[in-house]
């Protein structure tokens, strides 16, 4: 899979649903994981697609200042940049956060 680029440069478009994020993690991830944005109980959030914990519940549940229309429109990409330490990751360097666009059937 090619096109993962920095969340940190990703730009102001909203990150719509199905959008995935690769980084550094730790227990009771392994060392990197990817998370998938998807919709949960009318807001966004994020689960795990890899590895021991994938598919089983949302990780996240982003409040509704970091999905500013609702969880057909996407989370705002400046708002995960300044929170990800404080909703995502705690221990995360920022700069291996990385970001693909939703999949479609090419992709694999």
């Amino acid at each position: 899979m090619s096109n993962w680029i920095p969340l940190k440069t990703h730009g102001a478009a909203l990150l719509p649903r199905g959008t995935l994020f690769k980084f550094p993690a730790g227990y009771p991830f392994e060392p990197f994981v990817v998370m998938m944005l998807c919709e949960v109980d009318g807001s966004l959030g994020l689960i795990a697609i890899t590895g021991y914990k994938a598919g089983i519940r949302p990780t996240v549940v982003f409040p509704d200042e970091g999905v500013p229309s609702g969880p057909g429109g996407g989370v705002d990409p400046q708002w995960l940049v300044a929170n990800w330490t404080a909703r995502v990751w705690e221990d995360s360097n920022l700069e291996e956060v990385l970001v693909h666009e939703p999949l479609t059937v090419e992709h694999l």
